[in-house]
Order: structure tokens, then sequence, then C-alpha cells
């Protein structure tokens, strides 16, 4: 799937892809349930939600995005509630965050959080490539909402 939106932000070489709601995928991953996971609104923002009521929990919202030999760095709030991290090793991050399929989180959101900015900075080597964006939780409990209008992809190099 592509983007929706893609325009020049100022001079040089940054570029910014906007994703809405509408362009994200809800997919269901190891241990959740579609109930698991939402669209609802809350303090007024167009959110992501997934829910992970107990056990161990993977959950994530995805969209695959087209993307052409660069630096980018995907970004947008979120916000948790009593997200309890995995007991196990975890390679991939902990808690709440974004990432790109197969890469690690360098940024985690756990416990009671207000909105705090996640980013997550990689590179498109030769050419073009698919990757795979991801809103995720990795929890044994708690909630996470991602503000959608905040969600952005931009080119940084």
């Amino acid at each position: 799937m592509r983007v929706i939106e893609n325009r020049e932000l100022g001079t040089g070489m940054k570029k910014i892809l906007s994703l809405s709601a509408m362009t994200l995928l809800a997919l269901v991953a190891t241990g959740c349930r579609q109930d698991m996971q939402d669209q609802p609104k809350f303090e007024d923002k167009s959110t992501l939600h997934i829910r992970a009521e107990k056990g161990d929990v993977v959950a994530s919202w995805r969209a695959n995005v087209l993307l052409e030999e660069g630096r980018y760095r995907l970004q947008g709030l979120a916000r948790t509630a009593q997200v309890t991290v995995l007991t196990n090793v975890v390679e991939r991050g902990n808690g709440a965050g974004l990432r790109v399929s197969g890469s690690k989180r360098t940024q985690q959101i756990i416990g009671d959080a207000p909105w705090t900015q996640l980013e997550h900075e990689f590179e498109v080597m030769q050419g073009e490539d698919d990757k795979e964006l991801v809103c995720e939780l990795r929890a044994r409990q708690g909630e996470v909402w991602f503000d959608a209008a905040s969600l952005r992809l931009i080119r940084v190099k």
C-alpha cells in the first residue's frame, strides 16, 4: 500500500509522508484477538488503540510503503495506561513503540505515560524497497493509543 500524501517540507531533501488511520492496516499478531484493536477517539484525537488483557500479547497496526533509497524517520505520539512489560527476553522491543518490521526498537513506553513523541530511524539501501511500518504493543497487560494524525514518515537524507 502506498502512502496517501507526499509533500516537500521547506528547502533541502526533507520529505514527509503523512500516514492517516485509513492507510494503516490492522493485523492480528501472536496472542491477540481482533477485539483488542480499535480506532476510538481519545482526548479528541483519532487513535489506533491496542489493549493487552492478560498473558503475553504482541499486537500491532501496520502499513506497507514502497520507499526510495535514503534515510527515514518514523515518528508519532503515543500514550499508555498500565503497560506491564513481557517477562521473556524480547529482541524487538518491549512495551509500546514504533519500528520497521524486522528491526529492533530504540524507544519504548511502559506504565502510565502521557502523550509521548516516539521516533525510529532506518535506512533504505540502493534502489527501492518495501518497508512495513509498525505501531505495536508488546506487553502482559495495559493499553496504548497512537495519535493517528501525528504519525509521520520523514525522509531525512
